[in-house]
């Protein structure tokens, strides 16, 4: 399955060992789904319906991910590739990797 995201941030990337000694390494990249922008909303006393914006997502990508999210640019867009994965027992959609989108001029 394929997805046009925007990149907003990607953090620093990290590369250390864990309590159990495992290699863990990576960095966090948050982004915004294109297609289906469906903004979180709050109902207050009255019942009224407030729209309070649009909740980023969170994912994991490899270390290397960080040095090509700098070069073209944050915030950016990119053709994400999601695959089936299971997390805490549960079936979600990871992305298994992204092609950025560059404005030809």
């Amino acid at each position: 399955m394929e997805e046009m995201i925007t990149i907003l941030a990607v953090g620093a990337p990290y590369d250390f060992k864990s309590d159990s000694g495992q290699q863990v390494s990576g960095c966090s990249v948050w982004y915004i789904p294109n297609t289906d922008f469906n903004p979180t909303s709050e109902v207050d006393e009255a019942g009224n319906v407030g729209v309070l914006g649009y909740l980023p997502r969170k994912e994991t990508f490899p270390k290397e991910f960080h040095q090509r999210a700098m070069a073209v640019g944050i915030p950016c867009q990119a053709k994400a590739h999601f695959k089936m994965a299971v997390r805490n027992g549960q079936s979600v959609l990871k992305i298994d990797g992204c092609d950025f989108v560059t404005n030809k001029k």
